[in-house]
């Protein structure tokens, strides 16, 4: 009896969804790969809302408005809880904007992220930065799903260091 033999005789199931899953992954992986890092993307791009800014000082989506905003970029505050920040206008939702932002920088709860990527792709906007500490993963995949450049767990005031 030949033992060598027998182990090549024997077949290995493979179920339909292994090849499925498979695939995805690997057109996932693919996928990212061919996006290159987001973040060498982002120093171009000058016009940015702050969603969940914050008349606090102290509060992050404050900040992050009067680091954008001290570094000459275009800031749009949004808040519907808010009608000024800092002396600028606040707008009650990325719909009311008078021009679209290139990137949406996201300071809110990770329930309230899914909503905002929802009014994003609404808006056709390509570009969002969650904020560390407001990203899901469902606001994460949605944005993915919908074509968006995404960035999460990387704090914008930080990664702007690097970009002057």
């Amino acid at each position: 009896m030949n033992h060598q033999n027998r182990g090549c005789t024997q077949k290995r199931q493979i179920k339909i969804t292994d090849i499925e899953s498979l695939l995805m992954e690997t057109k996932e992986i693919e996928r990212r790969q061919s996006m290159g890092n987001p973040l060498e993307d982002f120093p171009k791009f000058r016009v940015w809302a702050v969603i969940g800014v914050s008349n606090d000082r102290n509060k992050y989506g404050n900040k992050i408005f009067r680091d954008l905003k001290n570094a000459n970029y275009t800031v749009y505050a949004v808040n519907p809880k808010l009608s000024e920040v800092e002396g600028e206008p606040c707008y009650a939702s990325l719909k009311a904007l008078p021009a679209l932002p290139e990137v949406v920088n996201v300071v809110v709860p990770p329930a309230v992220s899914e909503k905002i990527v929802d009014d994003c792709l609404a808006q056709g906007i390509k570009n969002i930065w969650f904020q560390p500490g407001s990203e899901s993963d469902k606001a994460i995949e949605k944005a993915q799903a919908g074509g968006m450049t995404v960035v999460s767990n990387a704090c914008i005031m930080i990664q702007k260091q690097n970009w002057e």
